[in-house]
């Protein structure tokens, strides 16, 4: 029997089933999907579901075929022949599977690789968690030194024309600056470098030491690196 399901809500999709109340028999007996039925030795063929998963082969007796369906006159009641019915059209018209299927039958039918790439990535993770440098306390300041100089005696104009743009311009020259701060004071010049992340102390304190000892100050100023320690 052919039927038509009302999907208007299109809450209906492929591969669903429907339960439908048969009150009254059409004439002329049930109809089939022809594609749903098989011959073997003359005789027609049909697999009925007896359980989710257990098929059962059944011998039908059907009548001509017309526009792709087939009357079935005895072998099948006529609940059965409704089911084919209504699974036969609601099936997908590709039946070809999809990446994402295709991907879990893969996995599904190599477990020992998928368990050997499972086991991999978690010893990854565990190696890579124990080697993981951790502080209690981890110094987030940026990486910087100051250049403070001494120079008794003048004031802070002099300081700043004498002392700090000449210092400014011999660190201008080191790399990897992120900024550079001055104050000029009574007798005194503080010039605060900032370099980036990927620099590290020592390294700053290397580079500082070197263009240090390059500067050209006036004899009286005295130039040095400030202490090693979290500003």
């Amino acid at each position: 029997m052919r039927a038509n399901v009302d999907n208007s809500e299109n809450l209906l999709r492929a591969e669903m089933y429907v339960t439908a109340e048969l009150n009254d028999l059409p004439p002329g007996g049930a109809v089939i999907p022809s594609k749903a039925t098989f011959r073997k030795d003359d005789k027609t063929y049909v697999f009925v579901e007896r359980a989710p998963g257990d098929y059962e082969r059944k011998e039908i007796k059907t009548g001509a075929e017309n526009n792709g369906v087939v009357a079935v006159s005895d072998g099948i009641a006529w609940a059965t022949a409704w089911w084919w019915m209504v699974r036969f059209l609601w099936r997908p018209s590709s039946t070809e599977a999809t990446a994402d299927e295709k991907l879990i039958a893969h996995a599904l039918e190599n477990r020992a690789m998928v368990l050997a790439f499972a086991a991999g990535f978690i010893l990854f993770g565990i190696s890579a968690y124990e080697r993981l440098p951790v502080e209690a306390y981890p110094d987030v300041t940026p990486v910087q030194f100051q250049v403070i100089t001494l120079f008794p005696g003048h004031a802070a104009e002099e300081t700043e024309q004498l002392v700090t743009i000449p210092v400014e311009n011999e660190f201008n020259g080191m790399p990897d600056i992120a900024s550079m701060r001055s104050i000029s004071l009574f007798g005194l010049s503080v010039v605060t470098i900032t370099l980036t992340d990927e620099v590290t102390d020592e390294q700053a304190r290397n580079l500082g030491a070197q263009h240090l000892a390059a500067l050209n100050l006036p004899p009286d100023a005295q130039p040095s690196l400030s202490p090693d320690s979290t500003p």
